[in-house]
């Protein structure tokens, strides 16, 4: 059976580059894309933004329909409509049509976050969970560093509509998820709230478009929506999100302590490269070469990391975790402005806590969901940390549009680099704070909740 284990974390670590290295590659092709249509920079950033906006979205319903339908089905269904959009990419005639592929892409590509958390949550035991979470943890890490790299080369080689070529890949890999990964049982057919999950996706949406484009009225609506979730959590007879989910303390902590891990990681992922290009004028190739030691060490400990959960226990993971990203971040507030070596080093410190701390805190979460409830348990800890990225991002950005300001590190550098200074040490005290959070997850116990049927409300 363990040998059979290791060869479906093998295969889904596989299918995640396609997914996740196909959100930052866009990136790199934007500039050929607006020179190729002949359209403004706003118009054009949407083919970023729908795929992530949808990315975070799907991650959430696939794991509801993971629940409902099983693995494969939805497995099936999420790799044929990225095959498919993909395909539109590679001939759309215009920028509509490339959107419209991005979407059905978005669509398809949510289904593969889903199966990297489900797969070792169902089909590897608790005590080999941590190693199978860990080379999922690693394999992420890796991607996203290698993203920028290959969209780079791709481009450079040859043309940005390769990249949609790249992408359709992921259709080799299916016959062998179908073979190799295990038929569930036969499930009690759950009723899914159609209008709830509508309210849900609706306010999540509008939510990351107000973020993304700081619209007041966008803001309103995902409020008025996210009301209307509520309220439908109340009367559904089958609410869309059991609210039993949250009853077990861990999983409450455990979604919060996520929501800071993604938050803190994905702040220091964009004010790095503003850094570095503002401080220490290097051009984006120079940038990437400078990062991409951290996450490329970072990957490795995350593989060994997992191990060390199941050997060691979560605990010692976690406090490790916490206790290298906050001394990663406190060297590059006081190092902000110092040579560019020492931040690398300083960044392997800070990528390492973020790698070991997801399979860690995706163990202890998942451990507090009954059977039947790992979908869409999962799904919402998922969501939390991709709008936990949104919120991150506004705050990075509007903090480094404050000057005047007392420099908080008093081992900073005086100068421009001291607004940095003061924003890495600003996401150090977030970790403070996360800090806490480990320390309720490492000291309770793990409350599982019992295997019961939602309770039954009328309409």
């Amino acid at each position: 059976m363990e040998k059979q284990e290791k060869r479906i974390i093998a295969l889904i670590c596989c299918m995640i580059p396609f997914s996740a290295m196909n959100i930052v590659m866009f990136n790199v092709a934007l500039p050929d894309i607006i020179a190729d249509f002949q359209v403004p920079y706003g118009s054009a950033s949407w083919i970023v933004t729908v795929f992530g906006i949808l990315y975070a979205v799907g991650a959430l319903t696939c794991g509801k329909l993971a629940d409902r339908f099983g693995l494969k089905k939805v497995a099936v269904f999420g790799t044929a409509m990225f095959a498919a959009g993909s395909m539109v990419g590679f001939f759309a005639p215009n920028l509509s049509m490339l959107i419209a592929a991005r979407i059905v892409q978005g669509i398809g590509a949510s289904a593969i976050p889903s199966l990297t958390m489900l797969i070792p949550v169902r089909f590897v035991p608790e005590e080999r969970r941590g190693r199978a979470l860990g080379a999922v943890a690693a394999t992420l890490a890796m991607s996203g560093a290698m993203g920028p790299i290959a969209g780079g080369l791709i481009i450079g080689m040859f043309h940005w509509r390769v990249l949609f070529l790249f992408s359709i890949g992921v259709l080799a890999l299916l016959p062998l998820f179908w073979k190799w990964v295990p038929d569930e049982p036969e499930r009690q057919k759950q009723t899914i709230d159609i209008s709830g999950a509508a309210s849900l996706i609706g306010a999540v949406v509008c939510f990351m478009l107000a973020v993304n484009f700081l619209n007041p009225w966008l803001l309103a609506a995902s409020a008025a929506l996210a009301v209307l979730f509520l309220y439908r959590q109340i009367i559904a007879a089958s609410p869309f999100i059991p609210p039993d989910l949250f009853r077990s303390r861990v999983y409450r902590t455990g979604l919060l302590a996520g929501f800071f891990n993604a938050s803190v990681n994905f702040g220091v992922m964009l004010i790095t490269p503003l850094m570095l290009s503002r401080i220490y004028q290097m051009d984006a190739d120079r940038i990437g070469l400078l990062m991409f030691p951290g996450a490329a060490v970072s990957s490795l400990i995350g593989f060994y990391g997992g191990r060390v959960i199941d050997g060691k226990g979560i605990r010692v993971v976690m406090l490790t975790a916490v206790a290298l990203t906050g001394s990663g971040l406190l060297l590059i507030s006081s190092l902000a402005g110092r040579p560019a070596w020492a931040i690398a080093a300083a960044l392997v410190l800070t990528n390492s806590g973020y790698i070991l701390m997801q399979p860690a805190l995706a163990k202890r979460v998942s451990g507090a969901l009954a059977e039947g409830r790992t979908g869409i348990g999962m799904g919402v800890y998922s969501l939390g940390n991709f709008l936990s990225t949104a919120i991150s991002g506004l705050l990075v950005t509007k903090a480094l549009e404050v000057t005047g300001a007392a420099i908080m590190n008093p081992f900073a550098v005086q100068g421009d680099s001291a607004l940095f200074s003061n924003v890495y040490f600003f996401i150090f005290i977030v970790v403070v704070f996360q800090m806490f959070l480990v320390f309720r997850l490492a000291e309770g116990r793990q409350n599982r909740l019992t295997n019961r049927q939602p309770v039954t409300r009328k309409p």
